[in-house]
C-alpha cells in the first residue's frame, strides 16, 4: 500500500512540473520581447515586425509558389525547405527588407520636417492621437472623410502615402527640382496618349502627368536608395525562431 501512494504522489508531482513548465514556457512566450533586431539603431518592437510580417505574408508565400510550385494554402507550406530555402526564414527576411524600406520612409520624412522620428511608437501616438480627434468630431456630430478609426497598418499606409505626396509636391526637396532636359528625356522614354481615342500627346499636353510620373519615380529610387543603406543588427537565428513560433499560432 505504501508503495502505491508513493507512486500516486511522484505521478502527482511529475504532473504537476509538467504543468507548471508548460505555464513557465507560455508565459515567456507572451512577454517574449520580439525578434531581437534593429534597423538603424531603432529596435524593431515585436508589434511592429508582426504587423509588417502579415502583411508581406501574401507577397511572400505567391513568390515561393511561382519559384517552387507549392500550394501556399498547405499546412506546412512555411516548414518547407527547398533548394536550401527555408520558407519561414524566406518571410522572415522579406519582412525584413519591407521594414528598411519603412524605415527609409520616415528617416526621410524626419529630414524633411514632416515628422518628428522614425520609430513605430511615435507612429502608433500619431494615429492614437488621430482617431481621438475623429471620436471628438463624431460625438460633437460633425463630418469625417474616411475612416471613424484607424487601424496601425491602415494608419502607416495612409501616412506613408502622405508623405510621399509632401515630399514630392515641395520643388526644395532633393530631386524634385526638374530640369527640362530630365523632363524632356523622361517623355522620351514612353508612349503618351490622350483622350477616348487614345492619340498620341505631345510633352505640353502631358506635362503635369509627366512631371508627377517622373517625381514618383525618383522619389522610390531614392527611398530604395537609403533603404539599402540603412544597417540591421541583432540576433537572426532569433528572429527565425520567432517567425516560426508565430507562423505556427
Amino acid at each position: 500500500m505504501g508503495k502505491k501512494i508513493k507512486i500516486l504522489i511522484l505521478g502527482a508531482a511529475a504532473v504537476v512540473v509538467v504543468a507548471g513548465a508548460v505555464i513557465v514556457f507560455r508565459l515567456l512566450f507572451c512577454f517574449e520581447k520580439g525578434p531581437d533586431i534593429a534597423i538603424a539603431g531603432r529596435e524593431i518592437t515585436k508589434e511592429e515586425y508582426i504587423q509588417c510580417m502579415n502583411g508581406q505574408k501574401y507577397h511572400t508565400a505567391i513568390r515561393l509558389q511561382q519559384e517552387y510550385g507549392v500550394d501556399s494554402s498547405n499546412g506546412s507550406f512555411w516548414l518547407k525547405e527547398i533548394d536550401g530555402k527555408v520558407f519561414y526564414k524566406e518571410l522572415a527576411d522579406d519582412t525584413v527588407e519591407e521594414l528598411r524600406y519603412i524605415h527609409a520612409v520616415y528617416e526621410i520624412a524626419v529630414e524633411c520636417g514632416n515628422v518628428e522620428d522614425a520609430r513605430y511608437e511615435s507612429l502608433i501616438s500619431r494615429m492614437e492621437e488621430e482617431n481621438e480627434r475623429r471620436r471628438e468630431t463624431i460625438e460633437s456630430g460633425g463630418v469625417i472623410y474616411g475612416l471613424a478609426e484607424y487601424t496601425p497598418e491602415l494608419y502607416m499606409n495612409y501616412e506613408m502615402s502622405s508623405l510621399k505626396d509632401m515630399y514630392c509636391a515641395d520643388e526644395t526637396n532633393e530631386g524634385m527640382d526638374l530640369t527640362n532636359e530630365e523632363i524632356q528625356e523622361y517623355y522620351d522614354s514612353k508612349e503618351w496618349v490622350v483622350g477616348h481615342e487614345a492619340e498620341m500627346a505631345d510633352l505640353d499636353s502631358v506635362r503635369t502627368a509627366v512631371e508627377a510620373e517622373l517625381r514618383d519615380k525618383k522619389y522610390e529610387e531614392m527611398v530604395e536608395k537609403r533603404a539599402a543603406e540603412l544597417e540591421v543588427t541583432g540576433d537572426m537565428e532569433r528572429m527565425y525562431r520567432f517567425v516560426r513560433n508565430r507562423l505556427k499560432e
